[in-house]
């Protein structure tokens, strides 16, 4: 059975994470699909529909983001997450599109989830508008080429979330678990992170400035050739590594270093790229206060 591609309103009616209406005829036309209420839809068809893909609610469910359709595929047109809709990707692949991403309706937070760790999809479209709150979740990976503009805030609870473009948004990042990656792209200096888990800038062809405060108890990796310069008074607590080229610490700005109760640091920095430090060193000494002697190196 063929299906047109109108609006679908999906209720929970499994009480849980499982379908509520599973669609695995194809579905045609020139109309776009729009996905609301609360339960969850999978499509699993072969899928040519090019009107677009709006998730606005709930979850929508594929296992291909195929730009000439696929099985289980989103059709032809663009996709968009809104309002407090989720898109789960459940592929166990590498893919690439080069459709354009909509998240920029409704002031809750949007969710795009690669379920499975082998997961790894790139949306490479340029012609989108990423201005509202969304959190990459799942175990695989996501890869964004558009530019996030201001009013959204970025949050990786899971996974790897790799950002290329120029992004101008000023709302807080936010790495709870799995990690972001700034490959060749930047985050704006008004845009403060808090990094609990992995941040890695992968600068080859750019060099780069952030000059807010990057905070939390996460990594910092920098690779790539060329320079990363940080410019803020940095509170996190992580590890520094550079594996190549430049990391650089501006004058005035600082990276912090915790000592341990006996001898120390809890957090180091190391790797076989250079740092320039022109900044400032933090110690904090509240672990080793209570000791009557020792030696930190």
């Amino acid at each position: 059975m063929g299906f047109s591609s109108p609006n679908w309103k999906v209720e929970d009616v499994t009480g849980d994470a499982a379908a509520d209406l599973t669609i695995s005829g194809q579905i045609t036309n020139a109309n776009a699909l729009t996905k609301t209420g609360v339960g969850t839809m999978v499509i699993s068809g072969n899928n040519t529909y090019t009107g677009g893909t709006n998730a606005n609610e709930g979850v929508l469910q594929v296992s291909s983001i195929a730009d000439a359709g696929g099985i289980g595929s989103i059709g032809t047109g663009y996709l968009g997450v809104a309002n407090d809709g989720t898109f789960r990707y459940t592929g166990t692949g590498t893919e690439t599109s080069a459709r354009n991403l909509w998240i920029d309706t409704g002031a809750q937070n949007k969710t795009i989830e690669v379920a499975s760790a082998t997961g790894d999809i790139t949306f490479s479209g340029t012609g989108g508008n990423i201005n509202k709150p969304f959190t990459k979740t799942g175990l695989g990976a996501l890869t964004l080429a558009d530019v996030i503009d201001v009013g959204a805030t970025v949050t990786v609870n899971g996974g790897k979330l790799t950002l290329t473009g120029v992004n101008t948004y000023t709302g807080t990042t936010t790495v709870s678990t799995g990690t972001l990656v700034i490959d060749e792209g930047s985050i704006a200096s008004s845009s403060g992170i808090v990094n609990n888990a992995a941040l890695e800038y992968k600068l080859t062809t750019n060099a780069r400035t952030y000059s807010n405060v990057i905070s939390g108890t996460g990594s910092l990796t920098k690779t790539g050739t060329n320079t990363l310069t940080l410019g803020g008074a940095n509170t996190y607590t992580g590890n520094t590594v550079v594996n190549s080229g430049t990391l650089a610490l501006a004058d005035n700005a600082q990276l912090k270093f915790v000592l341990g109760a006996s001898s120390g640091s809890s957090n180091s920095l190391s790797g076989a790229g250079t740092a320039t430090l022109d900044g400032d060193f933090v110690i904090d000494t509240t672990a080793a206060d209570a000791l009557a002697s020792g030696s930190w190196t």
